[in-house]
């Protein structure tokens, strides 16, 4: 096993344990033949109870412990590190270095930046929404601005958790990172419904104008090509400010792009969820929240790998906590994750009451609190490691 005090990436790599007979550890074959730097095909045989499977090594056949998804027939490539005691390899994926090529032209969107680009884009829409009453603007940046303000509207964390609940789906699903499923979706059916589709027909539906005025991602495009600073504009007080309200507008942008891209990347590893992150508008702004929502790859794997999210709040007095939501079936895991014992304390007194209110929706119900720095502060990165290298430990 990899000593977890030596191996910083333990947390973040599925290990894969393998029990060689006793006739291959007499043998040695695993030793002899293999070294450093080899690359083995891996083919799962059969899958066994508690994650345990018969994995086909090319040379040899051995059962494995495996904490990743895995099915019969599947095959994946890995690498030898090491082939003294333990034999020791580490899994990679084909476009490794593509993924790190991408990885490191991204900059991942900061509470900060938000946080700015949010109240640039209030204190623009105030300024035109107030020249709008004696001045004649150009009708589409008024309404591009409009429906970007709005979509940031600042969610009431309060007693009617209903009103909460739909709000948040609202504002999750225009966000712009599905942006052109819906519009796909929307086409398809237009598609089915009409023998002749022309693109009049694609622009006057209703559905595909809803669609296109209150999604972020459209509304953003708009306002990024209607603010544009040529270069060769002389610099003012006006072209200053063109140029902050497109930098909040580009920063928005990017953010989409990136988790889109970073998602479809994801699709080759082995876990089953795509993960998005959203920033939510508080009223406050010194008062920050974040929310991680995972999908499953395949609907079908819904009932077995159940729904989950995660939230991180900043919030004056109690600081960073970080709240894990698990649902399978009917079943329902709510985790806190607190920096000290004194805001595990205040949970815990109130976790009672969070069974009362929930106990009737679900058929079973825990409510839990741990102390950890390092789980509120993996919240940032924890689900983009996909581009490591998967160890495999081979015990001999």
């Amino acid at each position: 096993m990899v000593d977890r005090r030596t191996d910083k990436r333990m947390d973040i790599s599925p290990l894969i344990n393998v029990f060689l007979d006793s006739k291959i550890n007499e043998t040695g074959i695993a030793q002899v033949t293999l070294k450093p730097g080899d690359v083995l095909r891996i083919k799962i045989v059969e899958n066994f109870d508690d994650q345990l499977v018969l994995a086909d090594f090319g040379r040899f056949r051995a059962k494995a412990e495996i904490k990743f998804p895995v099915k019969p027939g599947e095959e994946f490539m890995a690498k030898v590190v090491d082939t003294g005691s333990q034999l020791r390899l580490r899994v990679v994926h084909p476009d490794k270095d593509a993924v790190d090529r991408i990885l490191g032209k991204f900059e991942f969107l900061s509470d900060e930046t938000f946080q700015q680009s949010r109240s640039e884009i209030q204190r623009v829409y105030r300024q035109i929404h107030h020249l709008a009453d004696t001045q004649k603007l150009p009708r589409a940046i008024v309404r591009a601005l409009s429906n970007t303000h709005n979509h940031f509207a600042a969610l009431t964390f309060g007693e009617n958790t209903a009103k909460l609940a739909s709000d948040l789906r609202t504002y999750i699903e225009r966000s712009g990172f599905f942006f052109e499923k819906r519009l796909e979706d929307i086409l398809c059916k237009l598609v089915e419904s009409s023998a002749k589709l022309s693109s009049k027909n694609v622009i006057d539906s209703a559905e595909v104008k809803r669609i296109l005025a209150t999604d972020l991602k459209p509304n953003l495009l708009r306002l990024h090509d209607l603010f544009d600073v040529k270069e060769t504009t002389p610099p003012s007080a006006e072209t200053k400010n063109l140029a902050k309200i497109k930098s909040a507008v580009d920063n928005l942008l990017s953010d989409i792009a990136n988790q889109q891209s970073l998602a479809v990347k994801r699709q080759l590893h082995p876990d089953p969820f795509h993960v998005l992150t959203f920033f939510l508008p508080l009223k406050e702004n010194d008062q920050k929240a974040k929310l991680k929502v995972y999908y499953p790859k395949k609907k079908k794997d819904t009932a077995k790998n159940g729904f989950k999210i995660s939230i991180l709040l900043n919030m004056k007095p109690m600081g960073e906590i970080r709240s894990d939501l698990l649902l399978l079936n009917k079943d329902l895991t709510i985790t806190f994750f607190v920096k000290d014992d004194m805001h595990k304390r205040a949970i815990d007194r109130n976790s009672p009451e969070i069974k009362r209110s929930l106990q009737h929706l679900f058929d079973y119900l825990i409510v839990r609190t741990v102390i950890s720095d390092k789980k509120i502060e993996d919240f940032h990165r924890e689900d983009w490691n996909f581009a490591e290298d998967k160890r495999v430990n081979v015990r001999i």
